[in-house]
């Protein structure tokens, strides 16, 4: 199981912000995106989603991979509530060794 708590630099379609991951009991993570709540985070193998909280709902998807310097990385797909559009999205967490 990867430990996604933390702070992450993200970037959102080319909006970078701060993600960060506050709790995460068993499978179950909740954070805040540019101050936004995070919810309904899901970590399933190296596949993560996420619910941003806004009044336009982002619903994200993604994989989760670290490389061989402990690098950890998320990145995928997002999705407004009321659109059928995909934008991608990535995010790298500030401090090493996410599993």
């Amino acid at each position: 199981m990867y430990d996604l708590r933390g702070n992450w630099n993200h970037d959102g379609n080319g909006h970078k912000t701060k993600l960060i991951v506050k709790e995460q009991q068993g499978n179950k993570s909740s954070g805040t995106m540019h101050g936004n709540p995070l919810i309904n985070g899901v970590i399933s193998g190296n596949k993560v989603t996420f619910t941003r909280d806004i009044p336009q709902r982002q619903d994200y998807t993604g994989t989760i991979t670290v490389d061989s310097d402990g690098n950890v990385r998320m990145s995928g797909t997002f999705t407004p509530v009321g659109s059928n559009s995909l934008y991608k999205w990535n995010s790298e967490k500030l401090n090493k060794w996410g599993v």
